[in-house]
């Protein structure tokens, strides 16, 4: 029973910290801003693939090359 009424009162003691809600701010050309991030975010994503890709195959390459000495 002093288990279950302890996890009771931190459950309780969570809900009393819980940090009140921001209100909803709505910024003028926030659409337009948010395609130019995603946009942004979209090259950035596909830059990084591209060399991930890229280096791979370098490495890749490089490890089935003939050895010398063998």
């Amino acid at each position: 029973m002093n288990h279950l009424l302890n996890i009771l009162r931190g459950a309780r003691n969570a809900f009393t910290l819980a940090p009140k809600p921001r209100g909803y701010r709505v910024d003028a050309g926030g659409f337009r801003a948010d395609a130019r991030n995603l946009r942004g975010d979209f090259a950035t994503v596909g830059r990084d693939l591209s060399n991930t890709i890229r280096d791979g195959t370098k490495l890749e390459q490089a490890n089935n090359r003939p050895r010398k000495g063998r």
